[in-house]
């Protein structure tokens, strides 16, 4: 995308699973056009107990943008692309799962 260095991170935040107990967000950023791999934390265990454990997924995420507007057309508007794979446990043996999301941010104002 024009004008968009791909070194700059995407301001996005997590909770840290150090801080279980106080919920802290903390910055974690992402990159676009990259796989971002990142530890996610989806349970506690033992919450009973003075110190709960964190147990994390391991997931892949990778933005990218596209710019619409081929110069040809009047669209203004931005295809986001949030490729995901997470390593899914329900087998009981670790397998990656892929999807993606996506959605388009138009210029056009809304009323």
């Amino acid at each position: 995308m024009p004008g968009l260095a791909l070194t700059v991170p995407l301001p996005t935040k997590s909770i840290s699973a150090i801080n279980v107990g106080a919920m802290i967000e903390i910055d974690d950023t992402l990159f676009l056009d990259q796989l971002n791999v990142k530890d996610v934390m989806i349970d506690l265990r033992d919450v009973d107990t003075a110190n709960p454990k964190p147990i994390t997924m391991s997931f892949k995420i990778k933005p990218t943008i596209n710019n619409l507007d081929t110069g040809g057309t009047l669209l203004k508007a931005l295809e986001i692309e949030l490729a995901y794979e997470f390593e899914s446990p329900e087998t009981g043996t670790l397998k990656w799962r892929k999807g993606a999301v996506r959605f388009v941010k138009s210029y056009a104002p809304t009323f």
